[in-house]
């Protein structure tokens, strides 16, 4: 964030030295504290006397992000017992059409969680099977959680609940 370069400096700078060093901070102390973005957004409130939606936006989606990819190192770290990670979203109403199309997806160890402005999609660990771990346990049932796609949990959504997802153009493209 406070590189030269970083992509969200230009986006910072659009709210003032002071405003930009405040959300700054809240966005390092946040993550570094375990907070939601919720509270770090509470904080710069507080701070600034307002609160600007872009900061929020921003909060939520690095915040999310830092937390993704501490996720996925540790995944990595413990690639003995991980071999990939699933990608799982709310599947609500309030979930986008390509979080729906990526819900129950299969990804490498490698592979960062490509997201977008405030995802709340989350990585879940798909470990080995026991017998991987050590061959002494091989017959013991898997207890991985079983995360179906998301196409097939779309599909049970009334005609109603899916049309407020893509809306009525892609809806018809969809079915």
């Amino acid at each position: 964030v406070s590189g030269r370069y970083s992509p969200l400096r230009p986006l910072l700078d659009n709210f003032g030295e002071w405003g930009a060093k405040t959300v700054e901070q809240e966005l390092f102390h946040g993550i570094a504290a375990g907070q939601s973005p919720a509270q770090a957004m509470r904080n710069v409130r507080r701070a600034l006397g307002y609160a600007p939606t872009r900061a929020a936006t921003m909060l939520r989606t690095e915040m999310f992000r830092a937390y993704r990819e501490g996720n996925r190192a540790l995944y990595q770290a413990n690639s003995h017992l991980v071999k990939s990670w699933i990608w799982h979203s709310a599947t609500d109403s309030r979930t986008c059409s390509a979080c729906w199309g990526m819900h129950g997806t299969e990804h490498p160890l490698t592979e960062p969680m490509g997201t977008h402005p405030n995802c709340r999609c989350a990585m879940i660990p798909k470990t080995k099977d026991w017998g991987e771990i050590d061959p002494r346990l091989k017959g013991i049932p898997d207890t991985s959680p079983v995360i179906e796609p998301g196409y097939k949990a779309f599909d049970r959504l009334t005609e109603r609940q899916q049309r407020m997802i893509l809306g009525p153009s892609k809806l018809a493209a969809y079915k």
